[in-house]
């Protein structure tokens, strides 16, 4: 066994197991009674799935299907909720997609691989299956807005069965896709590419996300890291975890929080330093496909994904921040994804069949033994500071923003869990915007 691998069994070996589910009592629902694939043949039915969350006004966006595209290629619809419920969507509804249905291609599949909204504008990546006879994908990443398609930027060929991760943030998109090895891409805002970077490699890229401005790619158990600005490598890859399936990753602005299903019928979850220092896991005996794992603003990771078990009741696992204590919950047949934002989570999935789609919005503090830390003293120090700021106090950071006199974000990366680098700025007064255990700070 893996010495790495056996010292992580034997840190979890007092965690909790799994003894019950509570359902969900869900603030609000929305149903469809179609959205999904029939059959999983040619890619998972949860794939044309998402949920995300504009936070610049707590707008809900949903895709789903708007027909069985098992068997002709069509769009998938973009519906629009305010966060009490509120019907937005436009009419016409929305439609994503690239290729008009057409019956000289009834092999095309495309589907909705990652979405993220953010000040209005709708980022998605998608994947065009290439054919019954082809073993590959095209893909692209849009934005789009409420007058249509501002942009779309196409990816090249990639894998059935694996989509892009898009990441937002104030100087663009970045999108990280698997092809013959992996290839990422970043974009401003109005489409036009400021680096792109490739590197070879057998792995498989499962998840990324953005800490400060460090790129944070998962490949199997390890991570590989790159500078935002530049695409640059800033180092070797870094062991996280024995190799298993089903990986996903999130991350609060400091700490990394992972989870995988191992080869001996174990779902393990944890959270650790970008070093790769694992500071505390869970694991339950139950095979679980991971879909999506979120961090709400008081640093408590909420974990979605079904059983391998033919019959076994989706999982929505949440954690409290310091890793000493979760709980599990339960709604519908399956958990596709995860969004988090106006203090609700919103969740969706399939409902009660095969082609059912339902969206829920749950309060946060849904919880009991998991309930949000209180708050505590912080401080920063030096100041004024001219190589690196320390948070002090015990503050967990999330979600942080460096901003200029002027209201404008500045990139500045993060040196350890509580400090971040500030060499690099010009003289003057900036000021750190975070979402905390306390609220925004």
């Amino acid at each position: 066994m893996n010495a790495r691998y056996a010292a992580l069994l034997a840190s979890i070996s007092t965690s909790l197991w799994l003894v019950g589910q509570t359902p969900i009592a869900p603030v609000w629902s929305q149903q469809w009674a179609f959205g999904q694939d029939e059959q999983p043949v040619l890619v998972p039915v949860s794939l044309d799935n998402r949920v995300a969350v504009d936070a610049s006004n707590g707008h809900v966006y949903i895709t789903i299907d708007d027909q069985l595209e098992q068997y002709s290629p069509h769009f998938d619809l973009l519906q629009h909720f305010a966060s009490d419920g509120t019907d937005l969507t436009p009419e016409p509804i929305p439609l994503l997609g690239n290729v008009p249905p057409s019956a000289f291609s009834p092999a095309n599949v495309e589907s909705t691989r990652d979405l993220v909204v953010r000040n209005g504008v709708v980022f998605q990546q998608r994947e065009l299956m290439l054919g019954f006879l082809s073993n590959g994908t095209a893909g692209s990443v849009c934005a789009t807005n409420g007058n249509g398609v501002q942009w779309r930027l196409g990816l090249g060929p990639g894998y059935v069965g694996y989509g892009g991760i898009v990441l937002v943030d104030d100087e663009g998109v970045v999108v990280v896709r698997p092809t013959q090895g992996t290839l990422m891409h970043a974009v401003d805002h109005d489409g036009w590419i400021t680096w792109s970077t490739a590197y070879t490699s057998t792995a498989q890229v499962r998840d990324a996300v953005l800490v400060g401005n460090t790129i944070v790619v998962l490949q199997d158990g390890s991570l590989l890291l790159f500078d935002r600005s530049t695409g640059a490598s800033l180092g070797p890859e870094v062991p996280l975890f024995a190799e298993g399936v089903a990986h996903t990753i999130a991350t609060d602005g400091m700490r990394l929080f992972f989870a995988y299903a191992d080869f001996t019928g174990n779902s393990v979850w944890g959270c650790a330093q970008l070093d790769g220092t694992v500071l505390w896991s869970h694991s339950i005996p139950t095979s679980i496909t991971f879909t999506e794992m979120v961090v709400d603003p008081f640093g408590r990771p909420w974990l979605i994904g079904n059983p391998l078990t033919e019959g076994e009741a989706p999982l929505l696992i949440v954690t409290g921040s310091d890793g000493n204590s979760y709980e599990t919950f339960t709604y519908g047949t399956s958990m596709n994804d995860i969004a988090m934002g106006d203090g609700q989570a919103y969740l969706t999935g399939r409902l009660d069949n095969a082609t059912s789609t339902y969206l829920i919005a749950i309060g946060t503090d849904l919880t009991t033994a998991v309930q949000p830390e209180a708050p505590s003293s912080f401080a920063f120090y030096p100041q004024p500071a001219s190589t690196s700021l320390n948070v002090g106090g015990g503050l967990r950071l999330g979600a942080m923003r460096v901003l200029d006199a002027t209201g404008k974000a500045v990139q500045v990366p993060l040196l350890t869990a509580s400090s971040i680098d500030v060499s690099k700025l010009t003289e003057g007064i900036y000021f750190l915007e975070a979402d905390g255990r306390a609220g925004r700070i």
